[in-house]
């Protein structure tokens, strides 16, 4: 008899089960979003990735991709949403564009993707100069920005020797900071001997292009230093911080403050060297050939 009343409850358990409705399946997306770095920022060897993820269960996993290709060291289990990436083991090129998107799942597989980061690594290009006859002359130039500093980049197309002799680098980077080329020292200007004489006083006219610079940075043998037009002379404004300018390279980097050009919130740009042969003969080279490059002073390099 027990036995029969058991049978039958189990019986009728199994009905009710099987009578039961089965909810429905869940086929909500993951919400992700990157949340660090900014877009359009410059970076250095490493940055840290700041995710933001959700779904209405749980998020299961987050993968990280860095120009379309997955980093499947970093994928996410732990819900921390962070990824360290170092850079400088990835045999990047200055100044590439590296895109990054990370992907987020739940744990019955749905998946979304987050929006698109576009970042570049260490420096941006802003100038790139064919190669002249002679060397070394000017390959390309880079920019970038901090809250108080300006920063360039030059490369110059082979080495260069000692940076105390006609081996060295001699070169001068001309900034428009109102974008008007009747002001500072200009093609309106260049009947005027002194405003020839930034890179050397006994040395040929120059033209600066289509800009009107009131500042320019020299550097080399003529002697480096921020300098100022006023009254159609160049004059002395502050030093300039080396980042990077050793003998037999061809790359030089360095800051200016921003303050001392007076918090400009764009800049217009001419790049001009002089090389000189084994016959002390000097050659001119200008990035670009012709007209000027802009560049945004954003306070956008973020690296260290």
């Amino acid at each position: 008899m027990y036995n029969s009343l058991f049978k039958l409850f189990v019986l009728l358990m199994f009905i009710m089960v099987l009578g039961c409705e089965v909810g429905d399946p869940d086929t909500d997306q993951p919400e992700i979003t990157i949340i660090y770095p900014p877009t359009n920022t410059v970076i250095g060897d490493t940055i840290t990735i700041r995710v933001s993820a959700a779904d209405n269960d749980v998020v299961d996993l987050v993968e990280y991709y860095f120009n379309s290709k997955q980093e499947k060291s970093a994928d996410d289990f732990f819900q921390t949403f962070v990824y360290h990436w170092d850079l400088a083991e990835n045999n990047i090129e200055v100044g590439s564009q590296i895109t990054i998107f990370a992907k987020a799942f739940d744990r019955v597989q749905n998946e979304m993707i987050s929006n698109f980061v576009k970042v570049i690594y260490k420096w941006m290009s802003v100038i790139k100069d064919g190669d002249e006859s002679f060397n070394p002359n000017l390959s390309r130039v880079y920019m970038r920005s901090t809250s108080d500093k300006l920063q360039l980049r030059i490369e110059t197309n082979e080495d260069w020797g000692s940076i105390e002799d006609s081996t060295g680098i001699n070169c001068a980077i001309f900034l428009d900071t109102d974008q008007n080329n009747g002001t500072g020292l200009s093609p309106d200007t260049l009947d005027n001997m002194e405003g020839r004489r930034i890179l050397d006083k006994n040395r040929s006219s120059y033209s600066i292009n289509d800009i009107g610079a009131e500042y320019a940075i020299a550097l080399g043998i003529d002697g480096s230093g921020l300098y100022f037009w006023q009254d159609s002379v160049w004059l002395w404004q502050n030093s300039i911080n080396y980042l990077n300018f050793k003998n037999d390279t061809n790359i030089v980097e360095l800051e200016v403050n921003r303050s001392d050009l007076n918090n400009p919130a764009r800049v217009d740009v001419v790049v001009a060297s002089i090389t000189f042969d084994t016959r002390n003969r000097f050659y001119w080279d200008w990035a670009p050939d012709s007209l000027h490059v802009s560049y945004t002073i954003d306070s956008n390099y973020i690296g260290n």
